[in-house]
Order: C-alpha cells, then sequence, then structure tokens
C-alpha cells in the first residue's frame, strides 16, 4: 500500500498542539501519530491523498512560522517505512545492519523513503524523538552490499545529507543488538 504522508516538527509543544487542532478542523487527513518529543518539541504525521496532506503541512507552515523545525510531504510513501515507525516489522534477513542518527525525527523519515526506494534492504526499526534526544535513529537490515549500498545512496541527497549525525554498518549482527535498537 502506499499513501502520502505529511511530516511537521515543531519547536514549541503548545503551537504544535494549536497547529494539529487546526489541520484537523480544516483537512480531511489521518492522524498517525502527534505527540511531545524530546527536548520540548512537538512532532505530527499525517496520512491521507495527496492533495489533503499538501493543504495539511502548508497550513501548519503557515501558523507555525518560525517554530516549524521541519516540514514535509512523502508522496507514495511505502507501508513498510510506516510499519517500521509502528514498530511492527521483524527481520528476516540479518547480515548486515545499517543505523542512521538524524538531527530530528523528520529526516529518519526521508531517509527511511531514500533508502527503501534505492536498495534491497528491510527497514525494521524508525525512532522519533522520545528516548532519543529529539533525534531520529533508523535500522535496517540486509546483505552486506545492499546495506552498503543503502549508505552511500541518500549521500548524494542535499535534503537530507546535512541532517546526519551519524551512521554504522555491523555486519553479523547478534539478535540482541537488533533488539536493543
Amino acid at each position: 500500500m502506499k499513501s502520502s504522508l505529511g511530516l511537521i516538527e515543531v519547536s514549541s509543544i503548545p503551537k504544535g498542539i494549536a497547529i494539529l487542532d487546526n489541520i484537523i478542523k480544516k483537512v480531511e487527513v489521518d492522524v498517525l501519530k502527534a505527540r511531545s518529543i524530546c527536548p520540548g518539541k512537538y512532532m505530527i504525521l499525517v496520512g491521507g491523498n495527496t492533495s489533503c496532506i499538501r493543504m495539511a503541512v502548508d497550513a501548519a507552515n503557515k501558523l507555525g512560522q518560525r517554530f516549524i523545525i521541519k516540514s514535509n510531504v512523502i508522496n507514495n510513501l511505502n507501508s513498510q517505512v510506516l510499519s517500521a515507525i509502528k514498530g511492527n516489522i521483524k527481520p528476516q534477513n540479518i547480515n548486515a545492519l545499517g543505523i542512521i542518527e538524524t538531527k530530528n525525527a523528520i529526516s529518519s523519515i526521508l531517509i527511511a523513503d531514500m533508502v527503501w526506494d534505492a536498495s534491497e534492504v528491510e527497514i525494521i526499526k524508525i525512532k522519533l524523538g522520545n528516548g532519543v534526544g529529539g533525534k531520529g535513529i533508523l535500522a535496517f537490515t540486509g546483505d552486506i552490499a545492499s546495506v552498503k549500498n543503502a549508505m552511500e545512496y541518500y549521500k548524494y541527497k542535499k535534503e537530507v545529507h546535512k541532517a546526519i549525525i551519524d551512521q554504522e554498518i555491523i555486519t553479523s549482527p547478534n539478535i540482541t543488538t537488533i533488539n536493543s535498537i
């Protein structure tokens, strides 16, 4: 299943809640996640048809202005990315593990979508904000060549390259390591 996803990260919790209420009242979207995240930010993820998602993100940007840390629309988002956000993935091919840490929660989702499109990897986890200091963590598995290919692919994408804090490739990871993510 493919759908559009709107991502909004706000530096103020009250402003984030006001933006969410405004979106819900004006646009028909599915609220996938809306919550405070570390450190004192608010994150909104909405799904739906592309025109509604674009209207929602535009409304958020207009209302939020200087409080918007990052906002984006991802069209044709793969269902595996959503499952990884929800934590519903059990890895199948664990010859190698790729881990990417981003400066903000939304960038990890953008990179996950790119990684999925570019390489034969399985996205197993996307951590958004809480427990990671407001940052994002993306974890994916696959054969060694696919994980390396995925790590190289996003480096050439200007919209996310500067959001990367660190990355690692672990070959033959132990299942305990994977479960700790």
